[in-house]
């Protein structure tokens, strides 16, 4: 779709607000985020091609009634997804749609659909308890905007282009197994979707069940540390070091997921 509109955005106690505009031209999008009430920059993403296939969304696409119905039998050992009636975003009637973990380890989500275009006009994560920790909806689109480029300018910074390599889920494990270090706990139906390896710096690896998302660093250090966990908003982080011949690394793992997960997935990080 092409459109521009204006967003709010919630993390705990601080609230945004942005305008973004989205395009579509020649088969690629274009994308421009604008900060309206704070200092941060926004983000440009320009010429993305709208047949990119990511890790994550191949876990989510199906061609025909029989993957869609294997999908959706995955999704729901994990979730409880279930129509939560109407809602009205931005002006525009929209599906409320409810999906709740049915374990502690990853978080649910709130989301409204819109009924003509099904884009997401607002979506918010939300904890065990059913409380909201993070919050984003339109309260302003304009589904008839032109498919028009945009380019940065001096508040605007250009998203970097990603390095890492794209896994077919098919190859989760081969992949995974290859690895100098593994995971040896993760929620289940966590696979690895991205892997960008550096022998100089370290190596990351990104997991997914479809919907939550986390990554694993490895990274060499000049000494040990003790374990570390930090929250910033819906996303946890949590470090700590692994010894191999002398040598340090910090291991870290970051994803929007409860803290007892990045723990339990740090903690479990050992050498092949």
């Amino acid at each position: 779709l092409s459109f521009s509109g204006l967003i709010s955005y919630q993390s705990l106690d601080r609230m945004g607000s942005y305008r973004v505009s989205h395009g579509v031209k020649d088969g690629r999008e274009f994308e421009k985020i604008e900060a309206l009430n704070c200092n941060g920059p926004g983000l440009v993403r320009m010429g993305h091609p709208v047949s990119c296939i990511h890790g994550g969304h191949q876990l989510l696409r199906f061609s025909n009634d029989k993957e869609k119905a294997a999908l959706l039998g995955t999704l729901e050992r994990f979730y409880d997804l279930s129509l939560e009636g109407s809602a009205r975003i931005a002006g525009r009637p929209a599906q409320a749609l409810v999906i709740q973990p049915r374990d502690v380890y990853r978080y649910g989500y709130r989301l409204a659909l819109d009924n003509e275009t099904g884009l997401m006009l607002s979506s918010e994560l939300i904890d065990q308890k059913g409380r909201g920790i993070e919050r984003f909806q339109f309260v302003q689109l304009d589904l008839q905007a032109s498919p028009v480029t945009v380019s940065p300018d001096a508040r605007v910074q250009p998203v970097h282009s990603a390095h890492g390599q794209l896994i077919d889920p098919r190859a989760s494990r081969r992949v995974a197994a290859a690895s100098a270090w593994r995971a040896e706990w993760l929620p289940s139906g966590f696979m690895l979707a991205e892997t960008d390896n550096d022998p100089e710096q370290g190596e990351a690896q990104t997991y997914t069940d479809g919907l939550s998302v986390l990554s694993v660093f490895l990274e060499r250090a000049d000494r040990a540390v003790e374990p570390m966990l930090m929250r910033e908003g819906a996303t946890a982080a949590y470090t700590r070091t692994l010894e191999k011949d002398g040598s340090f690394w910090d291991v870290t793992v970051v994803g929007e997921v409860p803290d007892m997960t990045v723990r339990q997935v740090g903690s479990s990080v050992r050498w092949q």
